[in-house]
């Protein structure tokens, strides 16, 4: 069952979410947007892990500004206005609120991409989700001051203008115990099919580690 779907967040703020849905589900699993919103190739990752027996949800992470807004993948200005003007604490929250919808059986995992990579991470220290994945995130080095309280795992493209090798080596050396990949010749966004950057064999191999990183984790 696909569908969008109303959520409440604990301080009543209200906005909207895509959840797909297995009949029969394992665990729960939170995708965590980019700076362009609610999109359809984000709506067709829900759906692949639904497949494989996870209660998916995609919260709008940008409804307290503009609700409803998705983006082209050309307009990453207005992407990055609308990331700049968003309260980390607010996503947070309603994060918190899509894990709480999804979770099953006190399973719940968060994975994000690009902003939402960082959010994971995030999540991963303040949320205490099951477990996290978090795709090129491109603001952790920000927050390595506190590590994540579950195991985490991280995918990074080698020619990424937005995280540099210095930067995954802090992140590396803050996160000595979780595993890190990072995919030659992949840039950033190279796991979207939708976007120019799109590198097949890494996003193939990174949803391959992911599917059993989930697996193994959420058991």
């Amino acid at each position: 069952m696909n569908k969008n779907i109303n959520l409440t967040a604990e301080d009543g703020h209200k906005f909207t979410a895509y959840l797909a849905e297995p009949e029969n589900p394992k665990a729960g699993l939170v995708i965590i947007q980019e700076i362009f919103g609610i999109t359809e190739h984000l709506k067709s990752v829900a759906r692949e892990f639904a497949e494989l027996g996870y209660k998916t949800i995609v919260p709008s992470l940008f409804d307290r500004l503009e609700p409803g807004i998705v983006l082209d993948y050309a307009n990453v200005e207005k992407g990055v206005e609308l990331m700049s003007k968003s309260k980390q604490q607010d996503m947070l929250i309603d994060i918190k609120s899509a894990m709480e919808a999804v979770k099953v059986d006190g399973k719940i995992a968060v994975l994000g991409y690009c902003m939402g990579g960082t959010l994971a991470y995030v999540s991963a220290n303040e949320l205490s989700p099951t477990c996290a994945v978090s795709y090129y995130g491109t603001a952790i080095t920000d927050h390595l001051s506190k590590q994540p309280s579950c195991p985490m795992l991280f995918h990074f493209g080698e020619v990424d203008p937005y995280v540099c090798q210095q930067d995954i080596e802090l992140i590396r050396a803050a996160n000595p115990q979780q595993p890190i990949y990072v995919y030659a010749e992949a840039n950033h966004g190279f796991s979207c099919v939708d976007r120019a950057s799109y590198h097949q064999k890494s996003a193939e191999l990174a949803f391959t580690r992911t599917v059993d990183f989930l697996s193994k984790n959420l058991a």
